[in-house]
Parts: structure tokens; C-alpha cells; sequence
């Protein structure tokens, strides 16, 4: 099992994450969390916002909506920055689609439960940030110098939607059972570089 302090990614959060650490290496899901959280350390986060498509990342978005259940949906593809916040308005949202999305994290939420104690489960999503975060948010920046974009918002939105990706990640790939899973497969396409923004009407956006 890989010892958890190696994902120690600054001086401030040293401490913190020691503590963090010495806890979770103690119990027995921390080697699946380790590959995980390993896998999410490698994604070039949104650097292929705006690219096109390939073949391969297609096919994962379709896969997504067939296992999430709506597989009669139709793959938008969102080309500008303008389409993002008009994509992601919550009138214009699939509520279905976010209903069956939360009857699944609430699912593996109950499954995590039954392994873990309440403060267990507060420290491995604690970590999860104290991990990820600025990973995450270095990528952004990255995006922003290139396209030259200045909106705090935005970069809220995609920090948000990024680190909820893993939050439920982590939950399918260390307390799920299925390698098609939706939150597998939607952790695929961010792992293209591509942003999915979600169901927008009966279509699938992804940026």
C-alpha cells in the first residue's frame, strides 16, 4: 500500500495532510483509493476544450449515456466558451438524468457506510481535496493563460465540477462493482481533456 504522504502538494497543507495520512493508511480500502486518486493526478484536466472529438472519446460518451440509462440521447458538442453557461442553465437541465446520477452516488454513498465510520469518511474526501485541489486548479490556470480568460466564475465551475467528478469517482472505482460505470466513464472523458457539462435537454454536452 502506497504511503498516503507522498500526495502532500505544499508546504501549508504538509501538516494537515499528515494527519489525514496516518488515518486513512490505517484502513484496509486505502491501496484502491491510492490507484485512484493516482489515476486523477494523471489527467491533463480541460486541456482539450474546444478540440475535436476523436472516435475513442465518442464512444465513451455514448457508453455514459447508455449505462447511466439514456441511451436515447444525442451527443452535443459544445465548441466555444460562450455555449458553457447557456449549456449549464438549470432550467434547461435534465433533471432525470442528475435524479438517476444521484440515486447512484447515494447508493455507493450507503455502500461506503457500511465500511466506514462517519469521521473516516469525512477524512477520505478531506484528503481527496487536500490531493487534488491544486492539481486541478494549476491545470485551469493553464487553460485561462491560453485562452485568455479572466471569469471567477467560470473557473469556480470548473473547479466545482471537476472535484465533484472525483468525489464520485473515488466512490464508484473503491466501493462499486461495475468497470462501466457512469462515474467511471465520465472520469474517461474528462481524462480526454474534454469537459462534460452534462445533459442539456435530451443531449449529452461535452466541450
Amino acid at each position: 500500500m502506497k504511503d498516503f504522504s507522498e500526495y502532500t502538494s505544499n508546504e501549508d497543507e504538509a501538516a494537515q495532510q499528515a494527519e489525514y495520512a496516518e488515518m486513512l493508511n490505517e484502513l484496509p480500502i486505502m491501496n484502491e483509493v491510492s490507484k485512484a486518486i493516482a489515476t486523477l493526478k494523471r489527467i491533463d484536466w480541460f486541456h482539450h476544450v474546444g478540440d475535436k472529438l476523436d472516435a475513442e472519446t465518442k464512444q465513451v460518451a455514448q457508453d455514459y449515456m447508455d449505462f447511466l440509462g439514456f441511451n436515447y440521447s444525442d451527443l452535443h458538442i459544445v465548441q466555444d466558451w460562450d455555449e458553457v453557461f447557456p449549456v449549464m442553465e438549470t432550467n434547461n437541465y435534465q433533471t432525470g438524468a442528475w435524479e438517476a446520477e444521484e440515486a447512484m452516488r447515494a447508493g455507493l454513498t450507503f455502500r461506503a457506510a457500511e465500511q466506514l465510520t462517519e469521521p473516516a469518511m469525512e477524512f477520505l474526501f478531506q484528503f481527496l481535496a487536500a490531493a487534488l485541489n491544486q492539481h486541478i486548479d494549476d491545470h485551469i490556470t493553464e487553460i485561462f493563460a491560453v485562452w485568455e480568460l479572466e471569469d471567477s466564475q467560470l473557473k469556480n465551475l470548473m473547479m466545482g465540477s471537476a472535484m465533484q467528478a472525483c468525489h464520485t469517482y473515488i466512490l464508484a472505482k473503491t466501493f462499486g462493482d461495475d468497470e462501466y460505470h457512469p462515474f467511471i466513464l465520465r472520469i474517461k472523458l474528462y481524462a480526454s481533456g474534454h469537459w462534460p457539462l452534462g445533459f442539456s435537454g435530451d443531449s449529452l454536452a461535452v466541450f
